[in-house]
């Protein structure tokens, strides 16, 4: 069994392999539709359309040492001085 889907239409930064993996690290953001074709050796094949939203990056680069490991610095749950990312608590 063997995977294609058409470079063009995936996300930037992805590759589909022959195995059928999605690998990669996306460049940028938006909706993505593919379609993914599988063929056997048998010469038969089908495909499946897929879509892919890639949003926008967390970003925790103002944390300073010691934050994400309980040291110094460090936000309690009920620390007044909790930040919201992205939906996440740090």
């Amino acid at each position: 069994m063997s995977f294609i889907a058409p470079a063009a239409s995936l996300p930037t930064g992805l590759t589909l392999s022959t195995a059928g993996v999605l690998s990669g690290t996306p460049t940028a953001t938006g909706s993505y539709t593919f379609t993914v074709t599988a063929s056997d050796t048998l010469g038969a094949s089908n495909g499946k359309s897929y879509t892919v939203v890639i949003n926008a990056a967390v970003s925790i680069a103002d944390r300073q040492p010691g934050q994400l490991d309980g040291g110094p610095g460090w936000l309690q749950p009920d620390d007044q001085r909790q930040r919201r990312y992205g939906g996440i608590v740090v």
